[in-house]
Order: C-alpha cells, then sequence, then structure tokens
C-alpha cells in the first residue's frame, strides 16, 4: 500500500473513531437539561412541600421529641433546591457512567411521554395525599399515542431500566395499584435520603430525634 493511501485510510479511521467518541461525550447543557427533566418526572420537591403543608409534624413522627427549633431547619432544608443537589448529583454520575445513552434518555424524558410520566407520578401522589381515587382515564383524555408509548417506554420497557435507576425506580411500573406505590415509595426514599442526611446534618438532628 503507497505511504499516501495508507495515510488516507488512517485518516479516515481516525476521523470516524473520532465521531464515535465525540458522540459519546455529555455537555453540561445536556446535564442541566437532563437534571429540569428528571425533577419535572419525579416531582419529589413539590411532593416535599405537599407533604410539609399538610403535616406540620413532617418529616419526623407526630411523636417525636425533636424541639421546634431543628424541626423548622429540618423543615426548611427539605424542599426543591435540597432535592435539585440530589438530582444534579445522580445526573452527573450518570453522565460519566452512560453517556452512550444519555442523549436518547433526556430526548424520552423531555418529549411527550415524559410530560406524561411526569402527570402520573403527581396525580398518584396528590391522590394518595388527598384521599381521592386517581383517575388515569381523564389523565389520557387529550393525550397522544404517542405520548403514551413514550410513557410506558419509561415506566416499563427493559431498554430503560437505567433511565429508571436513574429516577430512583428499582423496579418497572406495572397495572398493579398497590405494588406501583410501593415502586412510588421506595424512589421516594431512594431519592429524598440523601437529602434527609444532609438536613440531618445541617440542623444536628440524630435518627433517635424522629
Amino acid at each position: 500500500m503507497k505511504t499516501s493511501i495508507r495515510l488516507a485510510f488512517f485518516s479516515l479511521v481516525f476521523a470516524a473513531t473520532g465521531v464515535h467518541a465525540q458522540d459519546s461525550i455529555v455537555t453540561e447543557q445536556q446535564r442541566q437539561h437532563m437534571e429540569d427533566a428528571v425533577v419535572q418526572a419525579i416531582p419529589l420537591g413539590k411532593i416535599m412541600g405537599m407533604a410539609a403543608a399538610q403535616n406540620p409534624s413532617w418529616p419526623v413522627s407526630k411523636d417525636s421529641k425533636l424541639d421546634a427549633g431543628r424541626l423548622a431547619c429540618l423543615r426548611q432544608n427539605l424542599d426543591e433546591a435540597s432535592y435539585r443537589r440530589v438530582v444534579r448529583k445522580r445526573v452527573t454520575d450518570y453522565s460519566v457512567n452512560e453517556p452512550k445513552r444519555f442523549a436518547g434518555d433526556l430526548a424520552l424524558l423531555e418529549g411527550d411521554g415524559g410530560k406524561l410520566f411526569a402527570k402520573a407520578i403527581m396525580g398518584g401522589a396528590q391522590s394518595q395525599m388527598g384521599g381521592k381515587a386517581f383517575d388515569s382515564k381523564a389523565m389520557l383524555a387529550n393525550e397522544s399515542p404517542r405520548a403514551l408509548m413514550g410513557m410506558l417506554s419509561i415506566a416499563n420497557d427493559p431498554q430503560y431500566a437505567p433511565l429508571r435507576a436513574l429516577l430512583g425506580l428499582d423496579s418497572a411500573v406495572g397495572d398493579g395499584q398497590a405494588d406501583n406505590r410501593g415502586v412510588g415509595r421506595r424512589a421516594g426514599m431512594t431519592l429524598m435520603m440523601p437529602a434527609l442526611i444532609d438536613a440531618m446534618d445541617t440542623c444536628k438532628v440524630g435518627f433517635q430525634d424522629i
């Protein structure tokens, strides 16, 4: 093979591998968009706010002996900002561990299916707190089949198990309402626990206090 041809061949190979590597790089803008998408899909900050508004002793038990000052401190440190810090760390780790799937997962979560998934999660939380049955038919009334397919992909498709793990979901979301509540509670604990630990450290609260 002539030198000029060989150099051209290696240049093409390098260019091709370079494009492939570039495609796997996650940008800061993508990470920020994913942070917003996760917060929308699992609106734990809003849910914590709803819980705090309904229960003046939240997040401790009613028989807790925690003083009012440290309870107020806990509640102030369990908000949207604290939840976003947890999500930001998880998204950063995801961008390092799953760079090749990051863009596709982001597109799915930002699409109509992701928005519908967020409505379902929030509707379920409001139903549980308000004691009203969740009306899934009403939720789907004006949604497109494509949005429903996207939501089901996020919730159930084995291909998106890593994305569900990012969202704090330890398993697929099935058809059983009781099972789904269990999945939702575990997701809430997975995402809330780091924020709770930080709040407890900040407010000098031990587990014996709650």
